[in-house]
């Protein structure tokens, strides 16, 4: 069933609706010809007055223009706003030259009243007498701005039409659509296919229900069928899942006492092979060689196999080439078969080394060396002495190495107390070599300045340096035990004195090596101090001398005349102004003090 209605929306009452019902379902198959002849004409007639009682517009084609669903281009939306905000814009711009009394309010707008003209609105003609309908006169005679609010109402409902329009021709071309395909088969059909497409729709409906009829009780035989079934298999599940539970625990029984066995078995082998540790030795070569003796037996018996069964072979082949020779009676020939029957006799199987494992079975099989327990007491005693004697070894051994290593320390502090000692000697010898070598410096620039001020050559005051420096050499010579030289002081030059000296050192420097530690620090404690008593007696000369050079310069001073200034002094240039950096920081603590301030002088006020 489809209604087609057709009418103007927020039409008032006058408007017109017209509703078109149009029945397109298609009878029963059963029925007869005649009910779908009077259902065809039936659906002509009603399409005969749909087709009247639209209006023309409706057979017309559909444009851009009559398609309310057709969106516009931008230049047509802008053109539209821009006429439909026009007359606003006007109706604005003529408020606003307007006096205030002239313009409409609000509340005029909504009644659809207006102000008053220009000219009208005298304060005069109120005050005089008039009647009371004056004012309501005067604003009935004003024009209403209804336009706009008609406009828009005439907008709506055009398109409204124009939709109703579209929906009711595109229902109507459809219907127009399917009565030409029924029209076309039913002027191609004919009436005696419509009874034999009938009948055998009938007897299709009959077989799809025989058919269903019997799908249904298969699927219900199939159901029961499979209940049964999963009956059946739920109950072998659950045997199955018991059986399963019950081998499951058989198992963890049998490991348990699997690993207890394996344990025991652990024990065992530990226990053995101690006691196997403990057993002398001449036992185990005593097993071995009861072994080796009966691998031997074995392997001489199968040799003696091997060899009477070539003998008897050798035999039976000697009797086969006679009994072939005299082949004629048959109890030769009984005996030839009989000598290659063993003749095909196999070979005996030769003896077979054992492995480790089963001499170590063999070995458990058999009985231990130990029978009594006063033997293994005895093997223990034997032990304990014998480990007695490899401790007091060890003990021995550890005291001789802990004295070998007392001493190996004590000589190496000693060495290492020698070494400190004679690094010492050298650095203190060498600190005096240093200051020697200093002294000498300025010894020879005083001999210069002394060679320059008295007017003697360079080359001379060299050759008195060097006089001075051999002087020197034997005096320290002498000092060194070069007296008992006395031949040979006067031949003897600087470089082999200086040798001798060198020397000299060396020995004393080995013998004192060789002196106990306390001795030599002793030495040295006194040649130190004799040498900071030089040295001071030497820095007091020196200062005296600089004291006296002073006195002297100052008394030269004090005899020279005055020292007068003349002209203006020179002006020193004045200090640059300081500035003194205040951080943010600082400024910060300085505004929150003078806060702190105010407020407690506000909190005693």
């Amino acid at each position: 069933m489809v209604q087609l209605s057709a009418g103007a929306a927020n039409s008032g009452p006058g408007a017109r609706e017209e509703t078109v019902t149009a029945d397109f379902s298609f009878p029963h198959l059963q029925s007869s010809r005649e009910g779908l002849k009077r259902a065809s004409a039936e659906s002509m007639n009603q399409s005969k007055q749909i087709a009247t009682a639209m209006p023309r517009v409706l057979h017309t084609p559909l444009t851009e223009e009559t398609n309310p669903f057709v969106i516009p281009d931008n230049e047509a939306l802008f053109a539209l706003a821009d006429k439909e905000n026009r007359p606003r814009k006007e109706y604005l711009e003529a408020q606003r030259s307007l006096r205030v009394a002239e313009k409409e309010t609000l509340s005029c707008q909504m009644q659809g009243g207006c102000a008053l003209p220009p000219g009208e609105l005298n304060p005069r003609r109120f005050t005089q007498k008039q009647p009371l309908g004056g004012l309501a006169q005067v604003a009935a005679a004003q024009p209403r701005p209804r336009a706009r609010r008609a406009e828009l109402e005439n907008m709506a409902r055009f398109i409204a039409k124009k939709r109703e329009i579209f929906l009711v021709q595109m229902a109507l071309n459809i219907k127009s659509a399917e009565m030409r395909r029924l029209g076309e088969r039913a002027r191609q059909a004919r009436p005696h296919s419509y009874e034999a497409a009938l009948s055998q729709a009938e007897a299709t409906l009959l077989e799809d229900g025989a058919a269903f009829d019997r799908f249904l009780k298969e699927s219900d035989e199939k159901v029961q069928q499979a209940m049964r079934r999963a009956d059946t298999e739920t109950k072998a599940k659950q045997e199955k899942v018991t059986e399963l539970k019950k081998l499951n625990n058989a198992l963890a029984v049998a490991q348990s006492e699997l690993r207890k066995v394996q344990e025991q078995t652990e024990e065992c082998k530990r226990y053995a092979t101690f006691l196997d540790s403990v057993t002398p030795p001449e036992w185990f070569a005593a097993q071995n060689a009861r072994y080796e003796a009966e691998w031997q037996a074995k392997v001489d018996a199968w040799n003696a196999e091997c060899q009477a069964i070539a003998d008897a072979i050798s035999t039976a082949t000697e009797a086969k080439q006679a009994a072939e020779e005299r082949y004629a009676t048959a109890r030769t020939q009984q005996q030839a078969e009989a000598l290659t029957r063993a003749l095909q006799q196999p070979q005996p199987v030769p003896p077979v080394k054992p492995t480790e494992e089963e001499l170590w079975e063999r070995r458990m099989a058999e009985p231990m060396f130990f029978q009594d327990s006063r033997q293994l007491r005895h093997i223990f005693s034997h032990l304990e002495e014998h480990n007695l004697f490899l401790i007091q070894t060890a003990q021995e051994a550890e005291e001789a190495a802990e004295a070998a290593t007392a001493e190996l320390n004590a000589t190496i502090a000693q060495m290492d107390a020698e070494a400190a000692a004679l690094t010492q000697q050298i650095e203190s010898l060498t600190g005096a070599l240093a200051k020697k070598t200093e002294h000498c410096q300025t010894l020879k620039e005083a001999a210069a300045q002394m060679g320059g001020n008295s007017g003697v050559a360079p080359g001379m005051a060299q050759v008195m340096q060097s006089d001075q420096l051999v002087a020197k050499i034997r005096k320290v010579w002498a000092r060194c035990g070069g007296e008992s030289d006395a031949g040979k002081y006067s031949q003897m030059s600087a470089t082999a004195m200086l040798a001798g000296i060198e020397a000299r050192l060396e020995e004393v420097i080995a013998a004192a090596a060789l002196l106990p530690p306390e001795t030599v620090q002793a030495a040295e404690r006194a040649q130190e101090q004799e040498r900071r008593r030089v040295a001071r007696e030497e820095k007091a000369k020196k200062e005296k001398a600089e004291n006296e050079v002073r006195i002297k310069k100052a008394l030269e001073r004090a005899a020279a005349p005055a020292f007068k200034k003349h002209g203006k002094p020179v002006m020193q240039r004045s200090a640059p102004p300081q500035r003194v950096h205040v951080t943010a920081h600082a400024a910060h603590a300085g505004i929150d003090q003078e806060l702190e301030l105010y407020l407690q002088r506000v909190d005693l006020l």
